[in-house]
């Protein structure tokens, strides 16, 4: 399984674990083990358990609060005498007692600690903890001093990621609190070093990593614009070639079947935000890939189906369409539950419906949109709302088509004549 960035595993790794379907991360390790994220979490530990003496160790001095190295001494010396004390009592003997002759500027930074656990404590919500505490110590400005600027740039997707992954779990929990959140993260770490020693493991890994391997199967997640390509590359044509290369090597990185995923939405800090289609997938000749819409399936159709298709041989099948046209002729669905296979965005291939139901004229305005040259989920350019993608055609007057388009700044009703379909 292949993405741009690193970020992008979060997802994945948890939806590999719910399936208990072994996984090993290439040129790079699993998403809750990453440095920033361990920190992160380490703190919220600490705020659900004040006697997390590790924890406390990790993060005390993360951001750098000029503590230095002898106060982990002083730290664990305080321990020694009073190990059955929270963190807050620990950390006011420290301040309070002459022998350890803590300085006016280490005790500024102490009490600041102390204020912050304060004020988390006033909140609820697990995804308004996290950005507080974000916010409060100042954490991606940390990062951008700690690290080269590319490499502090991944590591702050990482923790953005997080929140998102906090924002799910209040989404989708009964229990919604961080006790919850953390158990949950907690039993996806031991399920992961049950799996460590399991041989047959998918590989995941960024585009970058997978230069110079070769694999039977490849997925290659995130195909929208500021995905893939990256948001980062989408004001330079330098980039964007940069980035339409790295898109070639994950490609040719399958010798038998490749599969291009993409979101049509994403959940971003609680906002649902329509994604537009990657340039790189409308640049691949239709006579090449074929299009799945997912959507109406059921997850045991998709399951099922797919499974049947990867045990087809390469060589007597070339594209899902080819299964599904068999699939089509030997089984009748219901309406309700039915495949959506397309050879172009304008046909699409159902499973068997009662003709009789047709009427004329839903007949005559099928036929008019088979002969469009737009589509839904085309990418057009308009001269004032920039580049959107078509979410709905519907024949007009003229010669004229109605598109509803998904720009930026939303959705918008526009003529065909007014826009150009972007190449």
């Amino acid at each position: 399984i292949l993405y741009r960035t690193h970020y992008q595993s979060r997802n994945i790794e948890e939806a590999l674990i719910a399936n208990s379907i072994p996984y090993k991360i290439v040129g790079g390790i699993r998403f809750y083990e990453r440095k920033e994220i361990k920190d992160l979490l380490a703190y919220l530990r600490l705020l659900i358990n004040p006697y997390d003496k590790i924890s406390l160790e990790r993060i005390i001095n993360c951001p750098n609060r000029g503590l230095g190295d002898k106060f982990e001494e002083i730290l664990n010396t305080e321990y020694i005498f009073n190990p059955l004390f929270d963190f807050k009592k620990i950390l006011e003997n420290i301040i309070n007692k002459i022998e350890y002759k803590i300085t006016a500027t280490k005790k500024e930074a102490i009490l600041k600690f102390l204020e912050l656990y304060k004020k988390l404590e006033s909140f609820e919500r697990p995804s308004d903890i996290i950005e507080e505490l974000i916010d409060t110590v100042n954490y991606f400005d940390f990062l951008e001093k700690e690290y080269d600027p590319q490499e502090a740039e991944s590591k702050k997707d990482n923790v953005k990621e997080l929140v998102q992954s906090i924002y799910n779990f209040e989404k989708d929990s009964v229990k919604n609190n961080l006790h919850e959140f953390l158990y949950q993260v907690s039993l996806m770490q031991e399920k992961n070093e049950a799996q460590d020693n399991d041989q047959n493991q998918v590989q995941c890994m960024t585009l970058h990593a997978a230069k110079g391997l070769e694999f039977d199967i490849v997925f290659i997640t995130g195909l929208e614009e500021g995905v893939l390509p990256s948001s980062r590359s989408l004001n330079e044509n330098k980039e964007i070639e940069e980035e339409r290369r790295l898109f070639y090597v994950g490609i040719t990185r399958a010798k038998e079947r490749l599969i291009l995923t993409r979101a049509i939405y994403r959940n971003s800090y609680g906002q649902i935000s329509d994604q537009l289609i990657s340039r790189f997938l409308t640049e691949i000749p239709d006579n090449l890939i074929t299009n799945i819409d997912i959507c109406e399936m059921s997850q045991l159709q998709i399951n099922s189906e797919f499974k049947n298709w990867l045990q087809v041989k390469s060589s007597t099948v070339l594209t899902f369409q080819d299964f599904a046209n068999d699939l089509a002729k030997n089984m009748e669905f219901k309406e309700s539950s039915h495949i959506k296979a397309q050879n172009k965005p304008s046909k699409i291939l159902k499973a068997k419906t009662n003709k009789n139901k047709q009427n004329f004229f839903s007949a005559q305005k099928t036929q008019i949109l088979q002969n469009s040259i737009w589509s839904k989920n085309q990418l057009v350019s308009h001269p004032k709302f920039g580049v959107g993608l078509i979410k709905s055609v519907e024949a007009g007057n003229d010669g004229n088509y109605n598109l509803t388009i998904a720009f930026k700044i939303g959705e918008k009703k526009i003529l065909s004549s007014f826009v150009t379909r972007k190449k």
